[in-house]
Formats: structure tokens, C-alpha cells, sequence
């Protein structure tokens, strides 16, 4: 009895080495802190560097600004938007806006037909030394039946008029989106906007009757009716003061707006 006691002893005492042993000399491996540096993204012919507003020009950006000059339509403008990354900007200076401004200069006579935006976004991974395409260029129409801003269109009407559409650039702007939405699959929606001339309620129908006008012109290209949303805000979103012909001609409008 007393050697199967000192046996099962000399086990433990075994065991309690070897485990003792394993944990101090092989102790669990700390993670590892080192980083793994983001690549720099692709860079194109318009680049900045970190809180800088002049632009980088690269080889071809001369035939990219010779190829957006000369395509230039007489109702568009060059819609250039400056980019600014979240906290890149100071809180004082419009960095975006200042970029705009910069890669404006390189549109020397072209002025009049320049439109200059700002707009801040993400800062994805990427360390503060990569170029960044700190720019967006884009042609527009603009005139004084039709305006594209940043994510929508928009359609402008006479005083209390819902009558059929019968203009011709209108109507050749919205071939073009008809052609679009058939070909994508993409979704168009209506919403008709009023003055605040005339009984509200009177307003709310006019406005239904001005996106139902571009509604109705989209089916006849062929846009499936699934594909076309169209309702109205009346008077209760303007764009500008009523208080003035210019401001109220500002919300007499039908605003589009493409989706995926």
C-alpha cells in the first residue's frame, strides 16, 4: 500500500513539473502591434496632397481639360467640385472650395461656363502622404428651363402652368434619361413643386399635375411605369424666397432624381 501511495505521488509531483515547465518556458505569444500600411490609391491627372489646395498635374491632364473644353454644349456648364477629406479642413478655410478655385485657373477663358462646389467626404485608410484625387469634374446642363445640381434635376414651369410638355429641349434631356433608365434598371422620381401663390391645397395638385407632365412623357419613351415614382410637395419646399418673381420662377419646378 505504501508503494502504491508513493507511485501515484511521484505521477502528480510528474505531471505538475511538466505543466509547470510548458507554461514558463513557452509562454503564449503576444499579438503582434506592427501595422500594415494601407496602399496609396491610383492616382489620375488631378491629384493634392494633405491640406494642400494646389493641384498636381500629371501627363494627361492636358487631354483630359482639351477634351472637356471642346465637348461643351451651349446649355452646360463644367461642374468642378472640390473635395475635402473629414479633418482635413482647419474649420476655417473651405478647402474644398479652394481647390474648386485652383483647378479653375487651369480653365483660363472659360469662366462663364465654370460651376464651382465644395464637398467634404470619408477619409478612407490611406496615410495623409498619398495624392488624393481631391476633385470631381463633371458636365452639366444649365439653363432656364433645366438645372442639374449635385444628385438631382431640375425642371422649371411657367406661372400656374401644368399644361402638356411641348418644349423641345426638355423634352430631348429626358430622351436621354428614358434611354438611361431602360438600359440600368434604375429608378426615376417625380416631385412637383409650387409657388405659394394661390390656395395651398390648389398648389399641392398643381404640383402632382407638373411631376405627372414628365411622368407621362417618360412612359411614351418607354420607361416601365415600375420604374417611375411621382408625387408632390406643393408649396411646402421652396428653393428660394416667394417673395420675389425671380425667387418664386426658382420653385416652380418638377425636381428628378435617378436611383439605383
Amino acid at each position: 500500500m505504501r508503494y502504491l501511495f508513493l507511485f501515484l505521488w511521484f505521477i502528480v509531483g510528474l505531471a505538475y513539473f511538466l505543466v509547470a515547465k510548458n507554461y514558463c518556458c513557452n509562454p503564449t505569444p503576444e499579438e503582434s502591434t506592427t501595422m500594415i500600411a494601407t496602399p496609396c490609391p491610383a492616382a489620375g491627372p488631378l491629384t493634392f496632397q494633405w491640406q494642400t489646395a494646389a493641384p498636381t498635374v500629371s501627363a494627361d491632364w492636358e487631354n483630359m481639360r482639351t477634351t472637356l473644353s471642346s465637348e461643351l454644349l451651349e446649355n452646360q456648364k463644367l461642374q468642378i467640385t472640390g473635395l475635402q477629406r473629414s479633418g482635413e479642413s482647419d474649420g476655417k478655410t473651405d478647402l474644398g472650395l479652394a481647390r474648386a478655385q485652383e483647378v479653375a485657373k487651369l480653365f483660363s477663358g472659360m469662366e462663364d461656363k465654370l460651376q464651382l462646389e465644395s464637398k467634404t467626404v470619408a477619409k478612407g485608410k490611406e496615410s495623409n502622404d498619398c495624392a488624393y484625387n481631391g476633385v470631381s469634374l463633371r458636365k452639366i446642363v444649365v439653363s432656364e428651363k433645366i438645372v442639374e445640381v449635385e444628385d438631382r434635376t431640375l425642371i422649371y414651369f411657367p406661372f400656374d402652368s401644368n399644361q402638356k410638355l411641348a418644349d423641345r429641349e426638355i423634352e430631348n434631356y429626358l430622351i436621354k434619361v428614358a434611354n438611361r433608365v431602360k438600359a440600368s434598371g434604375e429608378r426615376v422620381a417625380l416631385t412637383g413643386h409650387t409657388d405659394n401663390l394661390g390656395d395651398p391645397a390648389y398648389n399641392l395638385s398643381l404640383g402632382q399635375s407638373r411631376a405627372d407632365i414628365i411622368k407621362t412623357y417618360l412612359l411614351s419613351r418607354g420607361v416601365p411605369a415600375s420604374q417611375i415614382t411621382s408625387n408632390s410637395k406643393g408649396e411646402t419646399a421652396p428653393v428660394a424666397s416667394n417673395d420675389t418673381e425671380q425667387g418664386r420662377s426658382k420653385n416652380r419646378r418638377t425636381e428628378l432624381q435617378i436611383l439605383k
